[in-house]
């Protein structure tokens, strides 16, 4: 069963919406679990200079991210993550635009503790 959330982000005329899940909502230690965020522009114009910013949920550590979907003319522009076995937080920054109903999808993994 997936487990989501959404977070709207509005302005004058882009509103990025943020939509995460998870692939479980019951995981036992050692077990891993995989967050995917995907990130869509419900406006009527681009946005540019996005930065998304998640941490490793409590009781887990990191094992590893990655994009699964950019589209042309978003480029991220840098990461952070904690080592592999680390909690902590995590940031996509993108420069470029994502254009009204763009979409783009990213994913990280952690381990349960």
């Amino acid at each position: 069963k997936n487990v989501s959330d959404t977070i709207l982000v509005s302005g004058d005329e882009a509103r990025l919406q943020i939509l995460k899940s998870v692939d479980k909502s019951l995981a036992r230690p050692g077990e891993v679990l995989t967050y995917t965020l995907i990130l869509q522009n419900l406006g009527s114009g681009p946005i540019t200079e996005i930065r998304v910013e998640d941490q490793t949920p409590t009781f887990s550590v990191f094992l590893d991210s990655s994009e699964v979907s950019i589209p042309t003319g978003l480029i991220i522009s840098e990461i952070t993550t904690p080592a592999t076995g680390q909690s902590g937080p995590i940031s996509w920054s993108f420069t470029g635009e994502l254009l009204s109903t763009g979409t783009a999808e990213l994913q990280f993994r952690v381990t349960i503790e």
